[in-house]
């Protein structure tokens, strides 16, 4: 996924849209190898997910099975989805506890699955249980990924798949915008085939197919805020309305902030946004608001 990104330095704000490259992994250590050179003797240069994979490796999001191999063929599996989507949004800190009886503390997918079912990506089965080593099909991965994209209208998604009476009705709308994003394809046939279970090459494809998307194809939900203060960059992520969007067409913008009560910051915009006021409730540290 590319996201496009704003970028706010504070005393001097500067907003822009940029581009961001999946973080390397952080955290306990995968029983996979490292993210490296994506170069793995079990992936020949003119497969079909060969690019694929070695971009997911350079970019740190997949790495091999071993330091030398890749095993594109091998399932994924719940853990496995939950690490890469984890990576992909930047490792962020992670201070709930696990909730499930066969995630074990301190494992090297806790973290990713905590923040996985914590966001709504990826839940557990309802019984206390995740499925850590369940694999996952293809149905699952096109609704997994589109909750990790926010959950966007399906598009137009063309001709529909000749097997899809056999789509779970809860994945239809997410196989439909995969489809219309050319995330994940049909095979053979036309054939979705939703109870497939899915490989670590077609991973590879799909994550490498929705963060190659041209920047300004993604919805305002997968846009990140990123903030420079003093040299320091944090990010945060926007409401899709129309303030919000008014906001992003003005980038990138510098400004400068004047201090507030001594624990606030602010900036008044030379052009008037859409406004539909609303009380916040909470406000937190860190939270960024449009004042109408």
């Amino acid at each position: 996924m590319r996201k496009r990104f704003l970028s706010l330095a504070l005393v001097f704000c500067t907003l822009s849209l940029l581009t961001l490259p999946a973080c390397a992994v952080e955290g306990p250590t995968a029983p996979f190898a490292a993210a490296g050179s994506g170069v793995f003797t079990d992936v020949a240069s003119d497969a079909w997910y060969a690019e694929a994979v070695r971009f997911c490796a350079e970019q740190g999001i997949m790495g091999g099975a071993t330091d030398t191999t890749f095993s594109p063929d091998g399932s994924m599996t719940r853990a496995m989805l939950a690490a890469v989507l984890y990576r992909m949004a930047g490792s962020p800190s992670v201070t709930s506890d696990v909730d499930f009886t066969d995630v074990a503390g301190g494992a090297w997918y806790s973290g990713a699955i905590s923040w996985a079912s914590g966001s709504g990506i990826l839940s557990g089965y309802g019984n206390g249980l995740f499925g850590v080593e369940n694999p996952v099909t293809r149905e699952q991965a096109a609704a997994v990924l589109w909750r990790y994209a926010g959950s966007p209208e399906s598009g137009t998604t063309g001709e529909a798949f000749a097997d899809g009476a056999s789509i779970s009705t809860w994945a239809l709308t997410a196989v439909n915008w995969a489809k219309a994003n050319g995330v994940l394809n049909g095979k053979t046939g036309n054939r979705f085939d939703p109870k497939a279970e899915l490989t670590r090459g077609e991973t590879a494809v799909l994550l490498y197919r929705y963060m190659s998307r041209a920047p300004e194809d993604a919805p305002l939900s997968e846009q990140v805020l990123v903030i420079s203060v003093g040299g320091r960059e944090f990010t945060a992520v926007l409401e899709d309305n129309a303030a919000a969007r008014a906001l992003a067409e003005r980038l990138p913008l510098t400004v400068t902030m004047n201090e507030l009560n001594g624990n606030e910051k602010y900036h008044d915009l030379p052009e008037r946004l859409p406004t539909d006021p609303e009380r916040p409730g909470t406000i937190r540290a860190g939270d960024l608001m449009l004042y109408g």
